[in-house]
């Protein structure tokens, strides 16, 4: 069975997750599928990539040193600090970020 869109055209489907990946990640598929997630159809069996946002997902941040998940702890403590020039500082590794590019101190 072939899965379709709402306006009627085939949607591209792949037979395992990383065939997916590597076709979205594929500068020659840019912009259409930069930034699409795998996921696997359960009408059709096979792979479909689709925006996070499609899917009901929240997107999620993280450090990109430590890779530390930025979101509020259990707590209710933030792993980040925000500071009044804009710039961000991950609590565990102390890499600032900032508008521009990251700077690690």
């Amino acid at each position: 069975m072939d899965c379709r869109r709402k306006n009627g055209t085939l949607r591209a489907r792949f037979r395992s997750q990383a065939e997916a990946e590597a076709f979205a990640a594929d500068p020659a598929n840019h912009p259409a599928y930069l930034g699409d997630l795998a996921h696997l159809c359960e009408k059709c069996g096979f792979w479909h990539l689709s925006r996070a946002e499609w899917l009901g997902l929240k997107p999620r941040y993280f450090c990109i040193k430590c890779k530390n998940e930025i979101k509020p702890s259990e707590n209710g403590e933030m792993e980040f600090y925000i500071l009044l020039s804009g710039f961000a500082v991950c609590k565990p590794c102390s890499l600032m970020v900032g508008e521009s590019s990251p700077v690690v101190n």
